[in-house]
């Protein structure tokens, strides 16, 4: 997913020629969905995961 998903921001990007980048970071998390779900903990663990990506592609210079 983070993949198509870099390349169709590229694709985009390259059309007009803009000076500045078109980029998203993503988290996801999974989970049994039942009545003992927590939902809170569920969208705490996907903001982790996309704070991380932005950090990862920070630090890589994406």
């Amino acid at each position: 997913m983070r993949s198509r998903l870099d390349v169709f921001l590229k694709s985009k990007e390259n059309v007009a020629n803009k000076e500045y980048k078109i980029a998203a970071s993503i988290g996801s998390a999974g989970g049994v969905i039942n009545k003992a779900i927590d939902v809170q903990n569920l969208m705490d663990r996907a903001d982790e995961k996309t704070y991380a990506d932005k950090k990862a592609r920070k630090e890589a210079g994406n």
